[in-house]
């Protein structure tokens, strides 16, 4: 995904808002992160296989875990993997 895309209400959507690295996790914000997929026009069919193949990443560590992204004012839920075993 490029570093910022715009949704097609014009608002610019920040890479970092969804995906960001920190002391070896790899955090992903999924709604924010789909939103963003959807806004490149790629389709998005079947989130719930994207959940599932997710979770069954090897590098997958953890979901639901509170993250403050940056830029954000309090902390979110998000998905953590490690990153060391992702090609960020």
């Amino acid at each position: 995904m490029p570093e910022s895309i715009k949704d097609k209400n014009g608002r610019t959507i920040e890479k970092e808002s969804y995906f960001h690295i920190k002391d070896g996790q790899l955090f992903i914000r999924r709604v924010d992160a789909e939103r963003a997929i959807r806004a490149a026009d790629i389709p998005m069919d079947w989130p719930g296989r994207l959940l599932d193949s997710l979770q069954k990443h090897p590098a997958f560590l953890e979901s639901s875990k509170k993250h403050r992204f940056p830029g954000k004012l309090e902390a979110e839920r998000a998905m953590v993997f490690d990153a060391k075993l992702i090609d960020c």
